[in-house]
């Protein structure tokens, strides 16, 4: 959590583990990875994974996740 608190210390860093039962997170998540997939591809409405992408990239609240 230290290398997170220098990178965004202008933003609060909060724990993103509510939104992975999120409708469209994960076509969200993996957009970059699963370039030419589409959000149904996944399951997903288009709108959602749109929507979750706002959150994800919400700099006001950057989602945190451990593994």
């Amino acid at each position: 959590m230290v290398m997170a608190r220098h990178w965004y210390s202008s933003s609060p860093v909060v724990d993103g583990h509510p939104l992975l039962d999120e409708p469209g997170f994960w076509p969200a998540y993996l957009a970059d990875l699963a370039e030419g997939f589409t959000p149904e591809a996944f399951g997903s409405d288009p709108g959602d994974a749109d929507a979750m992408l706002d959150r994800l990239h919400d700099r006001s609240a950057w989602p945190m996740f451990t593994v």
